[in-house]
């Protein structure tokens, strides 16, 4: 939010003042995501070494006890977390150079210009929760706030992120997240967001995701068992919509194939 003052000299020194504080805070949120990121980085990761799959399994409990069973999988470059890879069925393929979003359908480019944004989208849609705190690091990702609170009468750190305009391919997802974090492992316990205030008259609701269970591969620490619980309102009461990812977790040789489109393939093998 921008703010206007009608003294020129209280807006100056309010300028003046307001630079270093900045540079200090934001220095301070890039200190704690460094210290995030190596809690969840247990073993250095090499430039091609192994590719991390994730085969995740979706049980959805609607509103009206109705369950809804989904599967993907995914594909993560630990050396370059932005490279990724999401097989929602068969037939559709979507990825993440590290630059450029694309997709295929039955094996063909999709070639529309608002694949990239929507690939990337969809991937975060997918993705970001599961890979905290490694998707903090993305690029437009911003911690605008570290605060103290309680989760389940223990002390964490709460983080308010931002993310850019567009991040998600779901207007609602594309608000302010809070992630809370023990301050002694410095490991994410849950990350959610609430529906923007615009949306809460068609009945939009927010996300809470409870990452419960863990193991390692490739020398990252990886969620197996998320719990997600719906929140209502402005002050996210939990509703009777849940769901459980059940996350297997794998290594592979790195194939550089996974995350190229197929047109910078081919520009790769005519070369």
């Amino acid at each position: 939010m921008k703010r206007l003052c009608s003294a020129l000299f209280l807006l100056i020194l309010t300028g003046a003042l307001a630079v270093p504080v900045q540079a200090a805070t934001d220095a301070s949120h890039q200190a704690l995501l460094q210290k995030m990121i190596a809690a969840a980085t247990v073993k250095p990761v090499k430039r091609g070494g192994p590719v991390v799959q994730l085969k995740v399994r979706e049980e959805e409990t609607t509103s009206d006890g109705v369950v809804h069973k989904r599967a993907f999988t995914a594909w993560i470059n630990p050396a370059s977390i932005l490279q990724r890879r999401l097989q929602l069925n068969p037939s559709v393929i979507i990825g993440f150079d590290g630059r450029y979003g694309w997709a295929t359908i039955r094996g063909k480019e999709d070639k529309r210009p608002q694949t990239p944004t929507m690939a990337a989208g969809t991937l975060n849609n997918k993705l970001f929760a599961e890979l905290l705190p490694f998707s903090l690091q993305e690029p437009g990702v911003t911690i605008i706030s570290v605060s103290r609170t309680k989760w389940r009468k223990k002390p964490v750190l709460k983080l308010q992120v931002e993310v850019p305009r567009n991040f998600f391919t779901s207007p609602i997802m594309n608000t302010t997240w809070s992630v809370l974090v023990d301050p002694k492992t410095y490991h994410v316990i849950v990350a959610q967001f609430l529906p923007p205030k615009k949306y809460l008259a068609i009945a939009a609701e927010g996300m809470r995701y409870e990452f419960l269970k863990h193991t390692v591969a490739a020398g990252l620490r990886l969620p197996t068992y998320v719990v997600i619980i719906a929140l209502q309102g402005e002050r996210g009461t939990e509703g009777g919509h849940t769901a459980v990812d059940h996350i297997t977790v794998t290594t592979q040789p790195y194939d550089p194939s996974l995350f190229l489109s197929p047109k910078e393939l081919e520009r790769i093998n005519e070369g």
